[in-house]
């Protein structure tokens, strides 16, 4: 099953670079090739405020339980915007920063 769903986003990658439709429009928007540089920095960071979000719950004594359905998918819609505006500040201030030092290090300095 795993071959089958790597060929698939093979097909998937493969279809996205030569797609001139709509879809292949989306696909290769601003946006979407934004997210794909902050991918990393919301892996690093949604676990941490997953963390932060249930512990600040604990602290006001409100169970995360008690929420009714619409204001639970508020809460994770405000996390999710959360995770991603922190991970263009991070992509942006330390990883490209970080990347930069590590391709082309100031000379005298080992790596």
């Amino acid at each position: 099953m795993d071959f089958v769903i790597v060929a698939a986003f093979a097909c998937l990658i493969s279809y996205v670079v030569y797609a001139t439709d709509v879809f292949g429009g989306l696909l290769n928007s601003r946006l979407s090739i934004a997210l794909g540089n902050w991918s990393y920095s919301v892996y690093l960071l949604h676990a941490p405020a997953h963390y932060a979000v249930m512990a600040a719950f604990a602290a006001s004594g409100y169970s995360v339980r008690s929420l009714d359905v619409s204001d639970a998918r508020l809460l994770i819609l405000a996390t999710a915007l959360g995770v991603v505006a922190l991970s263009a500040v991070q992509h942006k201030h330390f990883e490209r920063p970080a990347r930069g030092l590590l391709l082309h290090p100031a000379p005298g300095l080992a790596v």
